[in-house]
């Protein structure tokens, strides 16, 4: 076998490693290999104090995440991981294995990483590294799949990232020769196998396998990966992979870097953040109210299908602001039958436009209820809140009961669950006053007919906004159908995931204690002085038209149709067109029949 290395390195020899003044002067208009760009972030220190006061601070913040327990022993529904993780436990193992001082401020964090939140297999709840270490790494190729035999997925070069800024590290010219062939192993273990391996390694997004594989394939979690998060400890500097006609490229790990990694530096904030960088990169990221509001609205698409005239495409990548208003401007323009939803890699976003559209389509989604985890902590606000009256997330007057419109004045009533092998007090009940933004009448006068029949396409990756919106939808209407691509073959796969709840960052615990003058309260959390984040799910989330006590972010809901195809970034139009002929199978109202389709 021929081996063709593919070892371009115009800066550096792949042996060498950079000293204190060049991993201070690194740039961001340059790529590295990402051995030395490592090499760097391992020299950080972090003293046995930072490490101690942040793990204490991590323990106050996480007092607040609402599956805390469930996580502890979670159910399994479907082909779902199963979480095992006892929070406390491992924060106090942590602080015993990370007290020496050999063990830096990116090897802390990371441990961190692989030991509590990755295991959480849930998109809302992450940390991120100090930001002096805000950067990425990268392979070239973008991959794409096909459907082989034995219930494989055969991996294809889809393309080869192009920018002139990796012919520091890549031979980019020459790696364009592999686009549309086969790899058959990468690091000596066949393809799929590999990244189905990564995918179980790196759950970071969602329960289902299947959905993390489609990340890995379609996605950017193999070929990039930021490295505040969790996927960016390497442990190998390249990539070496094997194609069908014998030929193989050992490719090293390139990387950005985009803060400053001077010793000092991790301590202070800046303003490279995490999703600053994905913003950068073009990668798939959550989306907050604030991004909202600096982005003003998201660009809906729609359009007929040429091969398809009775289908008419609507393209939904977030639900931020205006998407209803957008969708009523635009879909006066059609008059076909079928509508296709292209939901891929929908983040979420603001609740109330999930529900405008939904009330658009068809008709008003029943209601959703959340709850709380109790805390010390949390009473304590809640105690503060009550004696201001005031009309916040705490207060006496803000949540509704359930299916009604009164004001559930005792909802800090203590609801004891068993979960995780414990019990634990929660909050009541609660209906969230936001679905006050439902309103009559949205529909247009011209628009007096809801489509015939409706599929929503997604590649599991229809997270939080966009799972409650599938969900709600999907299920409420036996018109709509929801159809995954890609997967694991032939396992059951869901069609959203991380439907989750109300996420905030954890400095936002710390502004509910300061409302309150309770700034001495021993169960405040203080500022992460490493200028590393946390955001976790706060509220848990409950569909009231699912039969099941479980919260949504438990609940295992399938897709109806697979479509087995892993489309590469020029595959939009043919998947479309395999899409659109699913509206020729109906979606049985007794057991619902899942269709397998092949390309």
């Amino acid at each position: 076998m021929k081996l063709h290395l593919l070892l371009i390195l115009a800066l550096l020899t792949v042996a060498s490693a950079l000293t204190d003044q060049q991993c201070l002067e690194l740039r961001n208009d340059t790529r590295y290999l990402a051995e030395d760009v490592l090499g760097c972030y391992r020299k950080v220190p972090l003293s046995a104090q930072e490490k101690s006061d942040t793990l204490d601070n991590l323990k106050k913040v996480l007092e607040f995440y609402v599956f805390k327990e469930a996580v502890r022993d979670s159910p399994t529904p479907g082909p779902f991981i199963h979480i095992r993780v006892h929070i406390d436990e491992t924060l106090e193992d942590i602080r015993k294995s990370t007290a020496s001082d050999s063990i830096g401020a990116w090897d802390f964090f990371q441990i961190i990483q692989d030991k509590i939140f990755t295991p959480l297999a849930d998109a809302h709840t992450s940390i991120e590294k100090p930001a002096c270490f805000s950067g990425a790494v990268y392979q070239p190729f973008s991959l794409s799949g096909k459907m082989g035999r034995s219930s494989n997925v055969r991996v294809f070069v889809a393309s080869v990232e192009d920018n002139p800024l990796y012919k520091a590290v890549w031979n980019v010219d020459d790696l364009k020769q592999y686009i549309n062939q086969e790899i058959t192993h990468i690091d000596g273990v066949p393809a799929f196998k590999a990244l189905y391996k990564q995918a179980l390694r790196f759950p970071e997004l969602s329960k289902d396998p299947s959905v993390n594989f489609n990340q890995q394939l379609l996605g950017h979690s193999f070929r990039v990966r930021p490295t505040r998060g969790e996927q960016a400890d390497l442990h190998h500097f390249a990539v070496n992979y094997t194609f069908a006609d014998g030929r193989s490229a050992l490719v090293p790990w390139a990387a950005s870097h985009l803060g400053s990694v001077a010793y000092n530096d991790c301590l202070a904030p800046t303003n490279h953040s995490i999703q600053q960088l994905l913003d950068d990169l073009g990668l798939f990221r959550l989306k907050s109210f604030k991004d909202a509001e600096a982005e003003n609205t998201t660009q809906i698409q729609m359009f007929a299908l040429p091969n398809h005239p009775d289908v008419v495409v609507m393209r939904v990548e977030d639900f931020m602001t205006n998407v209803t208003e957008q969708v009523e401007q635009k879909i006066l323009a059609f008059n076909q039958s079928k509508l296709l939803i292209d939901l891929r890699d929908n983040g979420g976003g603001i609740v109330c436009e999930g529900f405008h559209l939904i009330e658009l389509l068809t008709a008003h989604p029943p209601p959703i209820l959340y709850d709380m985890r109790q805390s010390p902590g949390l009473s304590e606000i809640v105690e503060a809140s009550a004696k201001n009256n005031s009309y916040d997330l705490f207060g006496p007057s803000f949540w509704d009961k359930p299916f009604t419109n009164e004001t559930f004045e005792d909802w800090y009533t203590p609801r004891v669950l068993h979960r995780g092998g414990v019990r634990h007090p929660y909050t009541q009940l609660i209906q969230y006053p936001e679905l006050s933004c439902i309103k009559d009448g949205l529909r247009p006068p011209a628009f007096n007919r809801p489509f015939d029949e409706i599929i929503l396409l997604t590649n599991g990756l229809c997270g939080s906004t966009c799972a409650i919106f599938s969900s709600l939808l999907s299920l409420s209407h036996d018109h709509v159908t929801t159809a995954a691509v890609g997967g694991i073959p032939h396992q059951k796969m869901s069609f959203s995931t991380f439907p989750g709840g109300m996420v905030i960052e954890g400095e936002e615990i710390i502004s509910f204690f300061d409302n309150y003058d309770l700034k001495d309260s021993p169960y405040r959390p203080n500022h992460f002085g490493t200028s590393a984040s946390v955001r976790f799910a706060f509220l848990e989330l409950y569909l009231t038209i699912t039969d099941t006590e479980e919260p949504e972010e438990f609940n295992y809901l399938p897709a109806d149709h697979r479509i087995y195809f892993w489309p590469g970034k020029n595959d939009t139009d043919v998947l479309y067109d395999v899409a659109a002929l699913l509206f020729k199978e109906k979606k049985e109202k007794e057991g619902k029949r899942h269709l397998q389709m092949f390309v």
